[in-house]
């Protein structure tokens, strides 16, 4: 996600006339995506918190790259 988020970020900076207010929710969300790797990685998270995170991110996967 981390990397989908990069890849629109630069494309959005590279349009003719970025969108300012997309190109900061893109942002976001990749800031979000680079915590929830860092707390994956500090091993604080029990099973069912893992889960989410997953499921979560599923989700966000399909819609961003769909439609």
């Amino acid at each position: 996600m981390i990397a989908l988020y990069t890849e629109r970020i630069l494309a959005e900076r590279r349009s003719a006339d970025p969108d300012e207010a997309h190109l900061q929710e893109l942002m976001e969300g990749q800031r979000a995506c680079i915590a929830d790797q860092q707390r994956l990685r500090s091993a604080d998270l029990g099973p069912a918190e893992v889960e989410q995170v997953a499921a979560r991110y599923a989700a966000l996967y399909a819609r961003l790259t769909t439609g």
